[in-house]
């Protein structure tokens, strides 16, 4: 009697090129992590918010209290104290509305080329109140042109009344 043929090689070889697939998944995803988080890029350096304000956008100055809460057709900006960040360090200060889109920024550059205290968001296109949602403005250091290092951040609420 002939041996037939065997059941386990092709199983044993569909496991492994799965598991060869499964490192080439993890090794590309490891290098992706490594090109957006570099080891060593964490400087323990914080930037001091004072706070979220109504903003007058004729006037380009902020009005009022600190606020987390603001109706949807008032205009505010995030004030930044840059002088509490070390010289020399390129910075960018951005608005992110809920679905993750820039709404407003300065920078990047510089610390010492920003000059506007006062970062406002920017109403989208087409509209004339800001959308309900959380806005998150944040802090970022800048290196080799993208965002590596978190250095302060703010919630704000826009309500839909």
């Amino acid at each position: 009697m002939t041996p037939g043929p065997d059941e386990i090689t092709p199983l044993y070889r569909a496991i492994k090129l799965v598991g060869a697939l499964a490192i080439v998944i993890f090794v590309a995803g490891a290098l992706e992590f490594l090109s957006y988080e570099p080891p060593g890029q964490a400087t323990g350096t914080v930037a001091r918010i004072q706070g979220v304000y109504a903003y007058d956008p004729d006037t380009q100055a902020v009005i009022g209290a600190p606020a987390e809460h603001f109706a949807r057709g008032q205009p505010f900006a995030a004030v930044v104290d840059w002088a509490s960040i070390p010289a020399g360090t390129e910075v960018a200060a951005r608005w992110f509305d809920s679905f993750g889109e820039v709404v407003g920024q300065s920078g990047p550059g510089p610390v010492e080329q920003m000059s506007q205290a006062a970062v406002p968001v920017a109403l989208p296109k087409g509209l004339k109140q800001n959308i309900p949602g959380t806005y998150l403005f944040v802090v970022e250091r800048i290196s080799r042109g993208q965002p590596v290092e978190v250095l302060a951040r703010r919630l704000v609420e826009v309500e839909r009344t």
